[in-house]
């Protein structure tokens, strides 16, 4: 019995001892590493500054983020002029001979469907991309798309008739240009 109460007494005074330094730990005033050398004191203080600002350290990694081609793509297209119409029948000839010559070697493969108007053209875009199947997609520094179980990359054509090229991905979409320059975004 007696050495029963002894190990009671010798085990409330152990956790009372440990409950004492738990208690001084916790309580004591923060240390502000005062008590090193002088010559590593600010070399330290300076890594803390440095450290110690979550913006700065935020900031600094979003600084180091190379801005993605689609982001560029979307910048250009929006500071891209509208084209102008031809003012007189030269001009338009001109440009319809210039266009004979740049199509020229796309003829087979467009022969089959004649060239929309700009009205036609976005509804046949908004067509396609309204019926086309996403597949999957990558993202990153080389984005790839999986669209209606075909693979694509950043500047490859997507669809023959509208001249559709997949430029990126931005804010979760899907960007597409035509021929004409206009973007076009579809969500997945």
């Amino acid at each position: 019995m007696l050495s029963s109460l002894l190990m009671i007494f010798a085990l409330i005074v152990i956790l009372g001892g440990g409950g004492y330094v738990i208690w001084n730990v916790l309580s004591a005033p923060p240390s502000d590493g005062t008590s090193q050398t002088s010559e590593s004191a600010p070399a330290s203080k300076e890594k803390e500054k440095k450290s110690s600002n979550p913006i700065d350290k935020t900031k600094a990694a979003i600084a180091k983020i190379p801005v993605s081609k689609a982001e560029e793509v979307v910048s250009e297209g929006d500071a891209a002029p509208v084209p102008k119409a031809a003012s007189s029948e030269s001009q338009i000839s001109d440009n319809a001979s210039d266009e004979t010559k740049e199509t020229e070697g796309l003829a087979e493969t467009v022969a089959t469907s004649p060239t929309p108007s700009a009205g036609d053209l976005k509804d046949a875009v908004s067509y396609f991309l309204s019926n086309a199947h996403i597949g999957g997609m990558r993202s990153g520094e080389n984005p790839r798309i999986m669209l209606n179980g075909e693979s694509y990359a950043v500047g490859d054509r997507v669809d023959l008739k509208t001249d559709l090229r997949f430029v990126g991905m931005q804010n979760g979409k899907l960007l597409f240009r035509d021929k004409n320059g206009i973007v076009y975004a579809k969500s997945f």
